[in-house]
């Protein structure tokens, strides 16, 4: 597959596991925006979309509103426990 493509397949899939991810959490559109960089969903849904495409990290912690992209393994490592169970609940979800 050409890099153009596969990266423009790879937004497009991030952007629905996004707003997948809204509906699952029960998350508002400015949601995002509210919650801590931190916050366990937000984490879980980065977790999601980073195992299921090749969008960087850069493009996670701008469309999550994670802070700076370095940031989110150590945030990852830190509630991982609690980041798995967030990214199992996402996964069992017949839409994901």
């Amino acid at each position: 597959m050409d890099a153009a493509v596969r990266h423009t397949h790879d937004e497009s899939e991030a952007r629905r596991l996004l707003a997948l991810g809204h509906e699952i959490f029960g998350w508002e559109a400015d949601a995002l925006q509210r919650l801590p960089k931190g916050d366990v969903g937000k984490l879980a849904l980065a977790r999601v979309i980073r195992a299921r495409t090749a969008v960087p990290n850069a493009w996670l912690a701008k469309e999550l509103a994670s802070g700076h992209p370095s940031r989110l393994n150590h945030r990852r490592s830190r509630h991982e426990s609690e980041i798995v169970a967030a990214a199992a609940r996402l996964e069992e979800s017949a839409r994901f």
